[in-house]
């Protein structure tokens, strides 16, 4: 790739940005907060893409659009919680926790707050002159290698983990979505370096979206006490224990169903790794 290829794709990816940036701001609809935060994930994944040509000079988004991009993901977790919530009050037959809605309402208010200031200071067109201003480098062969051998390598490391923590799924999801982002470049090189399973880009979107799904229950679990209501009767409580439970149980049956899917995959790495110390010893 060009440098005047590359000057393109980040003229092109902070027009979009932009574009879902303003509606963000001005309606914090939850389908352009997704739309804004999937852009800038694009946007670090070519980062970082573009940062192996350059080792002596690493670019990275800055501390305002990074607090905006998590605080706007805060918000967007407490809105589908919220949602969630009232949809298994309605499956489950049981009454809705008032006193814990309010308490997310409360939280949902604090956040769209909070983005608002910080949005006094990104300049998104700053940022973009820098990363343009600043590219010297191609994108050659060996670049891109590196960058799958390198991806790869961190797959290897935390599918042959002997235990999957919650964070270690989350791990392996963030760095699926990195070449994900990145397949126009990456796919030839991929197609040969990556496990069978993830050599094709629909089976890839397909396991991030698994994972993704994973996460979203964590972060419920995870919401449910961090919210609890201060002020509850003892109906409420048995209501959200339920919610818990139910939350609990889906849970585990994913991560269940996880663990078996990349159980081929973790066992492909470990017969490449064992084929590779019989040719040293050989």
């Amino acid at each position: 790739m060009e440098q005047n290829q590359v000057i393109e794709k980040y003229r092109s990816l902070f027009k979009k940005l932009s574009k879902y940036y303003h509606k963000v701001i001005r309606d914090f609809d939850l389908d352009d907060i997704h739309d804004f935060r999937v852009e800038i994930k694009k946007l670090k994944a070519f980062i970082r893409l573009m940062n192996m040509a350059t080792p002596d000079e690493q670019h990275k988004l800055p501390g305002s659009l990074k607090s905006f991009y998590n605080v706007i993901g805060n918000l967007r977790s407490l809105k589908l919680h919220h949602q969630r919530i009232i949809s298994l009050c309605e499956e489950l037959v049981v009454g809705k926790p008032e006193n814990y809605l309010k308490e997310l309402s409360k939280q949902k208010k604090y956040w769209r707050k909070t983005a608002l200031q910080i949005a006094e200071d990104i300049s998104l067109k700053d940022f973009e002159n820098k990363l343009v201003h600043n590219t010297s480098e191609n994108i050659d062969a060996k670049v891109i290698n590196n960058f799958i051998v390198k991806y790869k390598n961190k797959l290897e490391h935390l599918i042959s983990l002997r235990f999957y923590l919650d964070q270690t799924l989350h791990d392996i999801r963030k760095t699926l979505k990195d070449i994900m982002y990145n397949w126009s470049y990456v796919q030839a090189g991929a197609g040969i370096l990556l496990p069978g399973e993830w050599r094709e880009l629909k089976s890839i979107e397909s396991a991030a979206s698994k994972l993704g799904d994973f996460y979203d229950l964590c972060v419920s679990i995870q919401l449910l006490h961090l919210y609890f209501p201060a002020q509850t009767d003892q109906e409420e409580t048995a209501a959200l224990g339920k919610l818990e439970a139910h939350l609990q149980l889906h849970k585990t049956e994913l991560k269940t169903e996880i663990k078996n899917w990349l159980l081929p995959i973790k066992r492909q790495f470990q017969n490449e790794k064992f084929l590779l110390q019989a040719q040293e010893i050989l």
